[in-house]
């Protein structure tokens, strides 16, 4: 599908990214990034709403050059598709972000592991 190799395009004026900072479940995975958030992809595939336990998983993009883990104990990259891969908590199992295969320069964190108030104000 051609939403595979959507990247986020560089626009003239304001700044369209907002410092975000999220983590898995027990906190021993953290991140911050400069997310996109008026950019957010929601996918309702088989495997994310298993994931999830929802109808559908809500996807942020940040490339990797704002993109950085703060805590890292426990942060496994698993191949959990043939076009992508998660990063997810091996202590508590919460899945935290996407590295889609064409897009190896950008990671997509999950919006339900941001922290509440890091996208306020900005």
């Amino acid at each position: 599908p051609s939403w595979w190799t959507v990247l986020p395009s560089p626009r003239e004026g304001p700044a369209r990214t907002r410092e975000a900072t999220g983590g898995c479940a027990c906190g021993r995975c953290r991140f911050a990034a400069a997310v996109f958030p008026g950019e957010a992809q929601h996918c309702y595939c088989n495997l994310c709403r298993r994931l999830s336990g929802a109808a559908a998983m809500t996807w942020i993009p940040a490339s990797n050059d704002h993109f950085r883990w703060t805590k890292r104990e426990g942060l496994r990259l698993e191949r959990t598709t043939s076009h992508g891969q998660r990063h997810v908590c091996t202590s508590c199992g919460s899945v935290m972000t996407i590295v889609y295969d064409s897009q190896p320069d950008c990671t997509w964190p999950v919006a339900g592991i941001l922290d509440d108030c890091s996208c306020e104000n900005q």
